[in-house]
């Protein structure tokens, strides 16, 4: 049955896979300037024209208590797209669940 594995004999149900909300995208952290209180995200999860597109964020984009030194390069995020005046900008930046 779909959804399910056997596991010793055993119907088990699966843990579904990690969805992202609608409207929003999932990315790894690339850069960050603490000191200067900006980074780049690159989209590897969302609408397809994003994905493999960096995306600046600022520290008052971050969410739930996030800081600028947690977000170490390589760091798993979602994220809402923006459109900008000088381009796409990342807000309310969370821990990729």
């Amino acid at each position: 049955m779909r959804g399910e594995a056997t596991v010793g004999g055993k119907q088990q149900q699966r843990q579904p896979e990690a969805t992202i909300s609608p409207g929003r995208a999932r990315g790894t952290v690339q850069h960050t300037y603490p000191e200067r209180g900006f980074g780049f995200i690159r989209c590897t999860e969302g609408a397809v024209e994003d994905v493999g597109q960096d995306f600046f964020f600022h520290t008052s984009g971050l969410d739930g208590g996030l800081t600028m030194r947690e977000l170490l390069p390589g760091s798993l995020v979602e994220f809402e797209c923006r459109e900008v005046p000088r381009g796409k900008r990342a807000e309310h930046i969370s821990r990729a669940l």
